[in-house]
């Protein structure tokens, strides 16, 4: 278990650029009615500033890029440097120690605005927050301020490393100098075939180590950890000019829960985070071109049945969709009240963007998903499963083929 604390001075963690949400209006993921409860695996509800879950070896993590990278260089002028508003999408890859039940692809949106200094050694950027009152976060989400993210020039790659000043907690009643805990990232320049940056590519790297008072003080072992994410970044205006692009893949989803009413599992409460198990992964095929979009979503819910979903035309190039499904229902302890039958379920998805396009293929989407689940004439017989539950949430896709 990945111990939760405050303390971190920014994080990399959901968020998408002003630029884009004007634009496309991103809109939730989530699930409701009991029965999907089963189809998620929760990968820390909402975590903290300090540790969120990160990863084992950075070469993992790069080879999760493939062609991606570039041999073009870093730009030496501002003028061809990475600047304004940008989308993150990070996932994670490896951990280390590994844990029995590791399930890799958890997902993060950030957004920045990034402003680049150039001299004769290169062009440092610092990436600040894009997103709404100073946050680096989605609209939504909690909101994660604190100083800009300083990557400097070196070799063909920006870098940066951060140690946390002061130690932190290892566990939540555990709250003292405990915890020693570095950031490192590095990004590399993609291009286009007019050598145009068009993306980064790169790593995320969070390592914690127990301080001697933390030994003593009886933190856990498990404290100790290091977790590595792959990262890709693309400019928010760019999305806005693809014209399109195919898809055809098996994709991890990540749900982050935004506004959620009469929901028992935490998961599917305010704040709550949770990415599928590899059976429930869904299954995407189709293209989108000049503005038509035509993807098959194909993915079975918690009573392993499978519901599917034609996503058509959004906003510019951005899917959306709804499918409808049965509901099992579930009481507060947990306990299956009706395995089937106890709600009528909508799912929506609303402008799935793709914000990781490599070879005219769409590896990673961010967008919004809502569900609403309403009680059956078998589901009101119960009072655990006569009230409509519903809940919002930014979903998060990711292609299994780059998880390794």
């Amino acid at each position: 278990m990945i111990a939760t604390h405050p303390g971190r001075r920014r994080t990399n963690r959901r968020t998408l650029a002003v630029g884009l949400l004007a634009a496309l209006v991103l809109a939730g993921c989530g699930s409701s009615g009991g029965d999907d409860a089963k189809d998620v695996k929760t990968t820390q509800a909402k975590a903290s500033t300090t540790t969120e879950a990160k990863a084992a070896t950075t070469s993992e993590a790069q080879d999760v890029e493939g062609n991606a990278r570039s041999a073009g260089g870093l730009p030496t002028d501002e003028a061809d440097a990475p600047s304004g508003d940008w989308i993150a999408l990070r996932f994670l890859v490896a951990t280390e120690p590994e844990p029995e039940d590791f399930n890799k692809g958890s997902a993060e949106a950030t957004v920045y605005t990034i402003e680049p200094t150039c001299d004769d050694d290169g062009c440092t950027l610092e990436l600040g927050p894009g997103g709404e009152d100073g946050s680096f976060t989605l609209p939504g989400t909690e909101p994660v301020t604190g100083e800009p993210i300083v990557l400097s020039p070196e070799g063909d790659m920006w870098t940066e490393t951060y140690e946390q000043p002061e130690p932190g907690a290892c566990t939540e009643e555990l709250d003292g100098p405990y915890l020693d805990s570095t950031e490192k990232r590095d990004v590399q320049p993609v291009y286009d075939e007019d050598g145009t940056l068009i993306g980064l590519v790169g790593t995320v790297v969070f390592t914690d180590e127990l301080t001697d008072e933390g030994r003593t003080a009886g933190c856990p072992d498990s404290s100790e950890a290091t977790y590595a994410y792959s990262t890709v970044m693309t400019p928010s205006d760019r999305l806005e000019s693809v014209d399109g692009y195919e898809v055809d893949g098996t994709f991890r989803q990540t749900l982050e829960v935004t506004e959620a009413t009469n929901q028992t599992n935490p998961m599917f409460q305010k704040g709550g985070i949770s990415t599928t198990l590899p059976k429930y992964d869904a299954d995407m095929a189709g293209s989108c071109e000049d503005g038509d979009c035509s993807v098959d979503f194909t993915q079975l819910n918690g009573n392993d049945e499978e519901r599917q979903a034609e996503l058509g035309s959004g906003d510019g190039i951005a899917l959306g969709g709804t499918y409808e499904d049965g509901g099992s229902c579930g009481n507060a302890d947990g306990d299956t009240v009706f395995e089937s039958g106890a709600y009528t379920v909508t799912g929506t998805f609303d402008d799935m963007v793709p914000v990781w396009i490599e070879d005219g293929e769409a590896k990673a989407f961010v967008g919004r998903y809502s569900r609403l689940a309403e009680p059956t004439t078998l589901g009101k017989t119960d009072p655990s499963c006569s009230k409509t539950e519903s809940f919002e949430s930014w979903v998060y896709l990711v292609d299994t083929d780059v998880l390794g």
